[in-house]
């Protein structure tokens, strides 16, 4: 049986679910030790704070480099699993790779703007409790400097393609010719969400406008067969966040 005969559903969506998180847990921590430990060379571990200031730089870029190994190998994972097609289309067109039109595009991008400005307002009326623990990225873009700007890169340039190439494109393809696409649609966002809870746990706006911003990625993306809208409304959300945290110099 030849690659692109085997058909791709939930048991090979979960197990390049698996490979991404995976590489990005490995990649992200075996960055973050390195950098911690060109950090403690460099500075070293006697300077008052120096073990709280190398978690910064190690967190932030471990985190960015993670995610861009993970999508490497899922991408890597996908393409050798599906082989590639006989009729001259891209073997990824059926998770979502391929154009879509300026309309969807558009109204993609209004979308994923409203949810942002609505999350702002939300968490304005509904702010994180005092004594709430936050996440390690939150504590290394809380002194604000280049950390700050690398995780703007981060949520506006890394994330949107890695992930709804990942959630929306692999697994909710996978999932869904398997379980139907209630399901599936409600097993990918619920991954999704659970992917982000270690940062956001502590904000109920926070988590809601992440399911939300996951659930309508996804409707674009089945609406328009194509990943490019999904990219864009996540896109538009992470940059309305993102502005926020800049503007407010945290």
């Amino acid at each position: 049986m030849t690659p692109e005969s085997r058909p791709f559903r939930a048991r090979r969506a979960l197990l390049v679910f698996a490979a991404y998180f995976g590489a990005q847990f490995a990649g992200g921590v075996f960055t973050g030790i390195a950098v911690a430990i060109w950090y403690a060379v460099a500075v070293g571990l006697r300077t008052p704070g120096a073990t709280a200031q190398a978690m910064r730089p190690a967190t932030m870029l471990g985190a960015i480099v993670g995610m861009i190994v993970g999508g490497i190998v899922a991408y890597l994972v996908v393409r050798r699993m599906v082989g590639g097609r006989r009729d001259g289309g891209h073997a990824l067109e059926p998770f979502g790779w391929q154009r879509s039109t300026w309309r969807s595009v558009l109204a993609a991008l209004s979308i994923g703007f409203a949810i942002g400005v609505l999350y702002l307002f939300a968490a304005a009326a509904f702010p994180t409790p005092k004594g709430a623990n936050p996440g390690l990225m939150a504590r290394s873009i809380a002194g604000g400097g280049w950390t700050l700007y690398a995780w703007a890169f981060l949520a506006v340039v890394v994330a949107p393609p890695v992930e709804e190439f990942v959630f929306r494109g692999v697994v909710w393809t996978g999932l869904e010719r398997s379980w139907g696409p209630w399901a599936a649609g409600i097993a990918a966002t619920a991954l999704f969400v659970a992917m982000h809870v270690a940062e956001a746990w502590s904000s109920v706006p926070a988590l809601v406008a992440i399911g939300a911003m996951g659930v309508a990625a996804l409707a674009m993306r089945i609406a328009s067969k194509s990943l490019v809208p999904a990219i864009a409304l996540h896109t538009a959300y992470n940059v309305v966040v993102a502005g926020a945290v800049l503007g407010s110099g945290r």
